[in-house]
């Protein structure tokens, strides 16, 4: 798909954006586990998935136009 935008990387680099993204929005996972048990379901828990999934989301998109966009040549 990022090849349709222009991107320049391969699989290797698309899957390090992926893990990273995973990595970096896992404490808000476990804020999530910790909201769901202590106050359960409700507008809190919603909120802390709506705020883990945009940080995922975010951490994801620049961690792959990163990887993507051509890199300048080191001399």
């Amino acid at each position: 798909m990022a090849r349709a935008f222009g991107g320049q990387g391969g699989w290797y680099g698309a899957r390090i954006a992926l893990f990273w993204a995973l990595l970096a929005t896992s404490p808000l996972v476990l804020l999530g586990g910790i909201v769901a048990g202590m106050i359960g379901a409700g507008p809190q828990l919603l909120l802390v998935a709506g705020l883990t999934f945009a940080g995922f989301f975010f951490q994801w998109v620049i961690a792959l136009i990163e990887v993507e966009s051509p890199s300048p040549e080191i001399e």
